[in-house]
């Protein structure tokens, strides 16, 4: 009875500390408007695809966009209206915006079904700052 009572308790503080991140509003063929500084944007080697890149950007606090670029994840940390997309024909380049629920709010979620998120913070193998290639769009 009383392990019962500390998983949940347990699972509760988990997750009154993790904020659970969806993939939003998504773009093909897209760039960033205006350019974002250097400063907000991180490269993720290893991550083919899309959906890698958003878990990717899951991953790491502050982040709000993940990119695909010329097969490349860049995650992109937004503030306010800085990013918006801007479509560009040809580019071989997805947007992807995020969406965090607060900590407060999730905490209530998991209490009401019992079962708490669990994140998937990872470390990464390595970073790089973000190439030139960007800094020519």
């Amino acid at each position: 009875m009383w392990e019962k009572i500390f998983l949940l308790l347990l699972h509760s503080v988990e997750a009154a500390v993790t904020s659970q991140c969806l993939q939003g509003a998504t773009f093909s063929k897209a760039v960033v408007c205006p350019p974002v500084t250097s400063g907000g944007v991180l490269r993720v080697p290893g991550m083919v695809s899309l959906q890698q890149c958003v878990a990717a950007c899951c991953d790491l606090p502050g982040y709000n966009l993940a990119w695909m670029f010329e097969g490349r994840c860049y995650v992109v940390n937004c503030q306010g209206d800085e990013c918006r997309p801007q479509h560009r024909p040809g580019a071989d380049s997805f947007l992807a915006f995020l969406r965090r629920t607060s900590p407060h709010t999730l905490g209530l979620q998991s209490l009401v079904r019992g079962g708490a998120y669990t994140g998937r913070l990872r470390a990464l193998s390595e970073s790089s700052k973000a190439p030139g290639d960007l800094e020519d769009l």
